[in-house]
C-alpha cells in the first residue's frame, strides 16, 4: 500500500510539475531560421498558466484606479500593440505627453520607454503604468489594495494565480502581476512579415521589386535610416550605448531627444514621432532628401515589415472580448 501511495503522489508531482513547466520556445514562439529566442530573466516565467493570467490582466479594466483603463486600452493587437492615438490616455482621462510604443517584439529590447534607459525589464517597466502618477495611466497608487482584492473575489483569479504562482499561496501582490504581464508580453513575437519571409526563409518573391529597391535605399548612406533603425527589430538595439536615437525633422532640435522605436508593423502604428504630430509615413519621409521615386520605394519597404496576421492572432487577443 504505501508502494502504491507513493506512486500515486509521484503522478500527482509529475502532474504539477508538467502544468508548471515553462514550454520549449518553438511552442512559444514562431521563429524562422536565423532568428534566437528572446532572454527570459526568469526560466519559470513563461508557463502557460502565468503566460494566461498576464493576458487576462493586460485586458481587464479592474486593473485600475476606476475600472476604465487597461493595458490592452493602449496597446491594441489592431494597431501592432499601439492605439492611433497621437498622445496616450490614461484612466482619469489625462493626456499624456508621449504616445503608445509598440509592444510586438517587445521581449528583444534591451530598455523600454521613449526616454528612460534605465527601465530595462519588463516587470520593472509594469509599475510605470501601474503606479506612476505624472501622468496618470492605470493609476494604482494607493488604490492597490482594493484593486488586487477586488480581482482575488473573482473565482477565475483564484484559479489562475494559484496555477501561476503555487496552491500554497493565492494572494495577489504587485510582484506576481507584474511577472505575469511580463510573461504574456514576451508572447508578443511577430517575425512574419514579407521582409521576415525573405531574409529568413529565402523567398526571393516575398519583396516587391520596389520593397527590394527600398530596402537598399533604407540601408544605404543616402537614405541613412539604418543608422538609427538597425537590428532585429530595426530599433537601434542597445539604446542608451551605440545609441539609436531620432533625430530627423524637427526632433533633432528637441533638447530632449527619444530612442529609436521599432519599424516592424510601422504601417500600422500611426500617427509617428513620441508625440504623434506626424499622421503619416510620407510626412516622416518628407524630412529626407530624397525623391519622389525614392520616397515611394521606401514605403513600399516599410509596408514590407508589416505582418498581417498579428492582428488576429489569437494568443493575443483580448479574452474578456473588451470593445474600447
Amino acid at each position: 500500500m504505501f508502494r502504491r501511495l507513493s506512486v500515486a503522489v509521484a503522478i500527482v508531482l509529475l502532474a504539477l510539475a508538467a502544468r508548471n513547466a515553462a514550454p520549449r520556445a518553438d511552442a512559444i514562439w514562431d521563429l524562422p531560421p536565423g532568428v534566437p529566442p528572446p532572454i527570459v530573466p526568469d526560466a519559470a516565467a513563461l508557463t502557460p498558466a502565468r503566460i494566461e493570467l498576464g493576458r487576462r490582466l493586460f485586458y481587464d479594466t479592474r486593473l485600475s484606479r476606476n475600472g476604465e483603463r487597461a493595458c490592452g486600452a493602449c496597446h491594441r493587437p489592431e494597431f501592432a500593440f499601439t492605439d492611433t492615438r497621437p498622445r496616450a490616455i490614461g484612466a482619469t482621462g489625462q493626456l499624456h505627453e508621449r504616445s503608445s510604443m509598440s509592444l510586438v517584439n517587445v521581449a528583444y529590447r534591451r530598455t523600454l520607454t521613449w526616454a528612460n534607459p534605465n527601465v530595462t525589464s519588463l516587470e520593472q517597466q509594469a509599475l510605470l503604468p501601474m503606479f506612476g502618477d505624472e501622468p496618470v495611466e492605470l493609476g494604482l497608487k494607493g488604490h492597490e489594495v482594493r484593486v488586487y482584492d477586488t480581482l482575488a473575489g473573482d473565482p477565475l483569479y483564484a484559479r489562475l494565480f494559484a496555477d501561476a504562482f503555487g496552491d500554497a499561496d493565492r494572494t495577489i501582490t504587485t510582484d506576481k502581476v507584474t511577472a505575469a504581464l511580463a510573461a504574456f508580453e514576451r508572447t508578443i513575437v511577430s517575425f512574419r512579415s514579407p521582409y521576415d519571409r525573405f531574409r529568413f526563409r529565402g523567398d526571393e518573391r516575398a519583396l516587391a521589386p520596389a520593397a527590394a529597391r527600398g530596402l537598399a535605399l533604407f540601408t544605404s548612406d543616402r537614405a541613412g535610416c539604418a543608422q538609427c533603425h538597425r537590428g532585429l527589430n530595426f530599433d537601434g538595439d542597445n539604446y542608451p550605448s551605440g545609441a539609436a536615437v531620432a533625430t530627423h525633422g524637427r526632433e533633432a532640435a528637441d533638447v530632449s531627444r527619444f530612442r529609436a522605436p521599432t519599424l516592424r508593423n510601422v504601417a500600422r502604428t500611426a500617427p509617428y514621432m513620441h508625440d504623434g504630430r506626424l499622421l503619416t509615413l510620407s510626412e516622416v519621409l518628407a524630412a529626407f532628401p530624397l525623391a519622389p521615386a525614392e520616397r515611394d520605394d521606401l514605403l513600399a519597404f516599410l509596408d514590407s515589415l508589416t505582418d498581417v496576421d498579428a492582428r488576429v492572432d489569437s494568443r493575443w487577443s483580448d479574452p474578456w472580448l473588451t470593445q474600447w
